[in-house]
């Protein structure tokens, strides 16, 4: 079969943008050498995606000199567009440039017995209400990361341990029809691995494995800087992996899941069932006042001290860390990345996990390996989940 020239450029302009957005700031010599095009379909291609507002040059800066050199980067100003992360009880909604720059967020609550058309919908309004002052903008698209399994292609939640009405809901096809653009739908662990890989200048294009620990336990895989979702987007799914020798019942049906084990419930019910046993604590006042315990709570008594607080978070990251190391062991990541709100705990819980880590893979760690904890947790999934819809607009719509 032949292949015509115009496919062929559509080919060489779809692949130099993808490199301007993966390496940029970067020269047209530097887009040669990686993409093996010549000078004439360099030019040729930047000069029209430059034209069309896709991409801009930027002037470089030596020593406090401009060069007559140039650099080749996303235009930030080509469009808009929103990342949406969806938690266990609260939703995040952003607006970003096209280089996935936050210029507007709104957080709000959600009770998913509301059933997703009402969560939705109140994304939905969200993203309106945001969008108002940047009239003057493109809106191209959405990306949304759920805390679920997802079939990536249809855009549905698959078999959610909690989210009940959202199993195969068409979440991508709802906010398609009602806001008229692209939407790209994801696991949030998934779209919290890229936005860690975005705002972390250290680990562009790495090997990187991202734990959210939180009420869920999940992972995000990235490989040479991509997402790992495995055939059936079920890549990452750390939180059901079960721990040997635990009976605790996980939301899922099974017993023993690492989820029910050192998510934030299994964290709450630990402390109440020391409490009741007679362990002394600064959390019996917060329970003899409101009848039941809160993960802010169990911080509050780590922050000030408590023994309790403190065994039961090093306990839980070395039981983590301990799952992580098999993981490491099979994937050998540059990096582990520890988000959710339990990394709020801070050095403690990360110093743990790191521990775990060591009990089943330190032989097989390179001396530059990192563990630490995600340079912006609270807004890491919402940044992610624009830069996959940023993504997948530079690889498959803008340029088609």
């Amino acid at each position: 079969m032949r292949t015509s020239k115009k496919s062929i450029y559509n080919l060489a302009i779809q692949q130099i943008l993808k490199l301007i957005w993966d390496y940029g700031p970067i020269s047209r010599v530097d887009l040669g050498k990686i993409s093996g095009y010549s000078k004439s379909t360099i030019t040729k291609n930047c000069d029209a995606m430059i034209a069309q507002g896709i991409i801009k040059e930027e002037s470089i800066l030596k020593d406090g000199i401009v060069s007559k050199r140039t650099n080749l980067v996303i235009n930030q100003n080509y469009a808009i567009v929103a990342g949406v992360e969806l938690g266990a009880a609260s939703c995040c909604v952003g607006i970003s440039d096209f280089s996935g720059k936050l210029i507007s967020k709104k957080n709000f609550v959600i009770d998913y017995d509301s059933g997703p058309e009402t969560i939705l919908d109140t994304i939905i309004s969200s993203i309106k209400n945001q969008i108002i002052p940047y009239s003057d903008k493109t809106f191209l698209g959405i990306g949304m990361g759920v805390p679920s399994p997802v079939d990536f292609e249809r855009g549905v939640a698959v078999h959610p341990s909690f989210m009940p009405g959202w199993h195969n809901y068409p979440v991508k096809k709802y906010l398609q029809d009602t806001m008229g653009c692209d939407v790209y739908v994801d696991n949030e662990v998934h779209s919290m691995a890229l936005g860690e890989n975005y705002i972390s200048e250290d680990l562009k294009s790495s090997n990187l494995l991202f734990i959210k620990a939180g009420f869920g336990i999940g992972s995000g895989i990235l490989i040479d800087g991509n997402i790992y979702r495995g055939s059936t987007g079920m890549g990452g799914n750390i939180g059901h992996i079960t721990i040997d020798n635990n009976a605790n019942l996980c939301k899922c049906g099974k017993k023993g899941c690492l989820e029910s084990v050192v998510g934030g419930d299994a964290l709450i019910s630990l402390a109440e069932k020391e409490l009741a046993g007679g362990v002394q604590s600064r959390l019996s006042e917060q329970l003899n006042s409101n009848g039941k315990l809160i993960v802010k709570d169990i911080y509050n008594a780590f922050k000030a001290g408590d023994p309790l607080s403190s065994q039961i978070i090093q306990d839980a990251g070395k039981t983590l860390g301990r799952t992580v190391g098999k993981m490491v062991v099979f994937l050998d990541p540059d990096s582990v990345i520890i988000g959710g709100d339990l990394s709020d705990f801070g050095s403690p819980l990360i110093s743990s996990v790191y521990q775990g880590i060591l009990e089943e893979s330190s032989q097989w760690l390179s001396r530059d390996f990192i563990v630490r904890k995600s340079l912006n947790s609270k807004d890491v999934g919402m940044i992610g989940s624009a830069i996959l819809c940023i993504d997948q607009l530079i690889q498959h719509k803008i340029l088609s």
